[in-house]
């Protein structure tokens, strides 16, 4: 479990994030939505540890790691947790394959062989096999997005954090990477933390939905449940009233 208690992240006099409260539960899809700007990007960075909180505590498994430093963040928790980013953030100077294999080297002590059997493996896995020595620039936009949680996958973390998976992409493509987010929580027993604006994606894949709305979680539900809440905040939202836009 990820607990999340008081977080708190200002730039300047800019409160991004203000008093926090969340969890994520193990083996569960839970979903933040808001409007752009909101801090749903730094939050996840927070948790990461791509970005220290002013304060508050984040907890992973019992341990608080919101205070560890960037060498302790990759001992103890980027081996057990990931992220995809919006836009996929592949080396273009990389092939796929060495894309994916970059957290191995860096998280997991393997021979070359165990790393390439893994590659091979986890491209498989997103349906992308013998691609291995194609690079980013030939990839369409979909491949793009199933090559970064390839690699967000290839340590078998027990968390993974998605910015906006669908983002950019037909329905068709949404629909393909819907399908893969949901297989690899069955498959890989993950938990996954993901940010999204795509309500038909949120309603297919998610357990759990939160809203971060002026630096506050506001409102949680069960994904099946998101049409018949009583917070006006997020009815608004999720129908994409102009007036709360």
């Amino acid at each position: 479990m990820v607990t999340i208690e008081h977080l708190h992240k200002q730039f300047d006099k800019r409160v991004i994030l203000e008093d926090v409260n969340l969890s994520l539960n193990d083996g569960e899809v839970l979903t933040i939505i808001g409007k752009s700007g909101t801090g749903k990007s730094v939050l996840l960075k927070s948790i990461i540890g791509l970005m220290k909180p002013d304060s508050g505590t984040i907890t992973m498994d019992g341990q608080v790691i919101s205070d560890f430093t960037e060498n302790e963040y990759n001992l103890h928790v980027r081996n057990q947790m990931s992220m995809v980013f919006q836009e996929g953030a592949l080396w273009d100077s990389m092939t796929v394959g060495e894309n994916v294999e970059l957290a191995l080297r860096i998280h997991k002590h393997l021979s070359e062989d165990e790393r390439k059997k893994i590659v091979a493996e986890t491209l498989m896995m997103v349906g992308l096999g013998h691609i291995e020595n194609e690079y980013p620039e030939d990839l369409s936009g979909g491949m793009i997005k199933r090559v970064a949680i390839a690699r967000a996958v290839a340590t078998r973390p027990k968390y993974l954090l998605y910015d906006e998976p669908t983002t950019g992409l037909d329905p068709v493509l949404s629909n393909v990477i819907d399908g893969l987010i949901a297989q690899l929580n069955k498959e890989l027993d993950v938990s996954s933390l993901i940010i999204s604006h795509d309500i038909e994606s949120i309603k297919k894949i998610s357990d759990r939905v939160a809203m971060l709305y002026q630096g506050n979680i506001i409102h949680t539900c069960r994904a099946e449940d998101m049409w018949n809440q009583r917070n006006d905040i997020f009815n608004k939202f999720i129908h994409g009233e102009v007036e709360f836009l």
